[in-house]
């Protein structure tokens, strides 16, 4: 698996050069010599007798031994994913080449064994796993020279965020919500009138986490107002219910434009230009709040 894999990616390469130098005949020796030498293992690997074997029973390592390789498991992902969507969006012959040797090294630890062995290892230290993802979702924006990929994972963890909620809702208690989206608007529009939008019709301004904060915490007021009334339907009538309330809230928020209703929302357009929080001190302004999507008010970011 190995010579193979140095194969495909030895030629893709080799191939790719060829066609931006318009032609083989171009190809530096080098380039021939390469891909000579790597198909020759390739070749000759198919005369060689077949001597596989089980795989055999890892050997126990202590406690701390396998703690160290789950973190090492998360930092060596971090390291491949942030090498791959750094390269260069202009030629993609090299991202190419990237997921090339990724597929052949994904199967080479399929076929040794190893990827078994790491969910055997995350399977029984569920409570480390999960805080080295944690850690290694909160370092990925310091390894990032650029704030799109940033900005994109930032948009992951809030829907992800939302989807986790609305599993509680549905797959724990059986509550079928429909309109679980509504809480997510109300505490996106919360946070945006308190940060300081320039866009914002309330005249204040919360720190960063306060904002966020305060949006969470009305939301969940309008959860338990909203909610309290519902609890005793169950079925199509608490998925009707629900369903009526994010309809209303959507209308709502677009109607309070200052034409409609009162200026609050600033209706289709949303709130814009929320100030982001940065490590540095500084701020910059990307985010809107809106409910101008067609069936779901959003907490989104633009570039």
């Amino acid at each position: 698996m190995l010579a193979l894999g140095t194969f495909a990616v030895t030629w893709f390469t080799v191939i790719a050069i060829a066609v931006d130098l318009d032609g083989l005949v171009n190809l530096e020796p080098g380039g021939w010599i390469a891909a000579v030498v790597t198909a020759v293992p390739v070749a000759t690997t198919f005369l060689l007798p077949d001597d596989s074997r089980p795989l055999c029973r890892p050997k126990e390592l202590p406690s701390w031994a396998e703690i160290l390789i789950i973190a090492a498991v998360f930092a060596v992902g971090l390291y491949v994913v942030n090498y791959g969507i750094q390269t260069d969006a202009d030629h993609p012959e090299p991202f190419l080449g990237y997921l090339i040797a990724v597929g052949f090294a994904a199967v080479a630890l399929v076929k040794a064994g190893l990827i078994s062995r790491i969910s055997e290892l995350t399977s029984a230290y569920r409570s480390v796993t999960l805080v080295a993802a944690l850690i290694t979702a909160i370092v990925f924006p310091f390894f990032q020279d650029k704030s799109s990929f940033t900005e994109l994972g930032v948009n992951i963890a809030i829907f992800a965020t939302v989807a986790l909620g609305l599993n509680i809702v549905v797959g724990l208690a059986g509550l079928l919500d429909l309109g679980y989206v509504a809480f997510l608007g109300v505490g996106a529009y919360t946070a945006a009138l308190v940060s300081g939008s320039t866009a914002s019709t309330i005249d204040v301004k919360f720190p960063f986490w306060a904002a966020v904060i305060t949006g969470g915490v009305v939301s969940l007021i309008f959860g338990v107002v909203i909610g309290a009334p519902t609890l005793r339907l169950r079925g199509d009538y608490l998925a009707i219910v629900t369903l009526g309330f994010g309809e209303i809230f959507r209308l709502a928020m677009l109607n309070l434009d200052g034409t409609s209703g009162p200026s609050v929302t600033n209706g289709p357009d949303g709130i814009p230009n929320i100030p982001l929080w940065r490590s540095s001190g500084s701020t910059s302004t990307t985010t809107t709040a809106s409910a101008d999507s067609p069936s779901t008010p959003t907490a989104t970011t633009t570039c």
